[in-house]
């Protein structure tokens, strides 16, 4: 912070905006504040990705130590998995992980899965995606997309998990 103030940050982060920051969380603030300085600077707006859905379908997906023992490097993974935003991604993302660690134990395989069910359902503009009592609830705007798009998502939904 004191960096900030010697090198001309002045009081984006300070005292007086933390109620900003509080109030629509620091990742949400960071977004507000590029439009802005774009905006000012009249330069193109940069577009906002689609908000990650929430997936929850009632299965056990994790990075178990049998496949990464070091905990600094499964934080690390788990940070780049939820960086991952495109069906792109998420290949170059298991490729390397094959890559680096060998074949996926049996929760990696569901991490794998629930993060090709996100990265759908992100991109179908869906909001939630929830297994409650054995029924799938969606939530979102319906579109166009959903039409084509909802049978990928269900393959992957229904395909073993």
């Amino acid at each position: 912070m004191r960096d900030m103030e010697i090198r001309g940050a002045g009081n984006l982060l300070g005292a007086q905006q933390h109620g900003n920051i509080a109030a629509v969380g620091f990742a949400m603030y960071a977004v507000m504040l590029e439009e802005a300085i774009a905006k000012a600077q009249q330069q193109e707006v940069p577009e906002r990705p689609l908000p990650a859905p929430v997936v929850d379908v009632g299965i056990d997906a994790f990075i178990d130590s049998a496949y990464i023992h070091d905990e600094a490097r499964k934080i690390s993974v788990y940070q780049r998995l939820l960086q991952i935003s495109t069906k792109p991604e998420l290949d170059d993302f298991v490729d390397e992980l094959i890559d680096r660690f060998g074949s996926p134990t049996k929760p990696v395989e569901r991490l794998i899965k629930l993060a090709g069910i996100k990265e759908r359902a992100r991109a179908l503009g869906m909001k939630s995606v929830i297994r409650k009592d054995e029924r799938f609830y969606l939530r979102g705007k319906m579109s166009r997309r959903w039409r084509t798009g909802i049978w990928a998502l269900s393959a992957k939904i229904f395909g073993n998990i």
